[in-house]
Formats: structure tokens, sequence, C-alpha cells
């Protein structure tokens, strides 16, 4: 069974069992099985990439964005957005390092606008390790207390309409809520 992104017209497709695919521990996407010569190792592959290998969420600023997502999932019942988490995160940051307008060079908007996409990406990389692994799982070193949530307690929906989508295969901005049980 192979996975491969939508076209740019088609909607998401809904949510894969995390019992029966493979998850990267970093971005939390869903992982392609290996060509049958790499498949010879017992051990499982827990990264889609060499990138996502080197890139591992162990950061403090991923434990913040990561315990950002459960105060926030904590608190309210609607679904939270990416925007908001990013904002919440960031901003106090991009506040105090962000030179006034005249200061900024073409090359310096250019850098800038590609640390928010990489700070984009971040929050949502947490997004989802946080609907395939649970609230204590993703990320490594978070002081989490035990909660009573597990895998299945959250699900990654756009709209409105509100429909769950897999989170591999999520384009532009997407929400997190709990599911209903």
């Amino acid at each position: 069974m192979t996975h491969s992104r939508p076209n740019k017209s088609a909607p998401a497709p809904p949510p894969l069992s995390p019992l029966t695919n493979v998850f990267c521990r970093s971005c939390a996407r869903v992982i392609t099985p290996r060509s049958k010569s790499q498949s010879s190792t017992d051990t499982p592959q827990k990264y889609c990439s060499a990138r996502c290998r080197s890139n591992k969420p162990t950061k403090p600023i991923d434990r913040t964005i990561h315990q950002a997502w459960l105060t926030h999932l904590d608190r309210s019942a609607t679904p939270i957005s990416t925007e908001l988490i990013e904002s919440e995160v960031f901003d106090p940051i991009r506040q105090i390092s962000s030179p006034s307008k005249s200061d900024v060079s073409e090359g310096d908007a250019q850098k800038a606008g590609e640390e928010r996409a990489r700070q984009r990406e971040m929050v949502r990389q947490a997004g989802r390790r946080l609907v395939v692994f649970g609230s204590d799982a993703g990320v490594e070193g978070t002081n989490t207390q035990k909660s009573e949530f597990d895998p299945n307690t959250f699900e990654i929906v756009q709209g409105p309409p509100w429909r769950p989508v897999e989170g591999s295969f999520a384009k532009n901005e997407f929400w997190v809520r709990r599911t209903v049980l």
C-alpha cells in the first residue's frame, strides 16, 4: 500500500489507524514501506527520512509547543488551530527580535519568512505527534503529568465543517480537537 500526497484539489484522506500503519517519531507522518533490500533488518523503521532522524523533537522549544497544545486542549472543547499555537509560542520571540521595517533588507525578509515557515512546521509536527502518539509520547523529556489521554483521544480536523483528516496529508492550517467518545 503506497501513500502519496493528494493533488491540489483533492480533499485529504480520512485518518489512518496507528495500529496498522507506522508513523515517523519526528514528524508523525505515515512512513511508506521500505524496499525489499532494506527490510531485511528486524528493527522497525522509526524515521521517514534522514532529516527527521537528525531533527528529533528533543529541544526545549519542542517541549514548549507540545505543552501549549496540551494546555489549550485541556481548556477548550472546540478545535485548536495551528495558527493559535504558533502565535502563542513564537510571537513573543518575534516581537523581541524583530528589527524595524527600515532596517530589513530583502535577504533578511526572505530569511525571516523561511524562519516563520520552519516554526509553522514545528507546530504542525507537534500537533501530529500529539494525535498519533498521545499526550505522554512524542517529545522526550516532556514533564506532562499522567493524563486520561491516549493516542486515540485527539484528531486532526479541517473545516468548517469540521471533518477528520489524516495529518500526514493535511494541507494548510489544521485544527486539533478531542475526539468524541
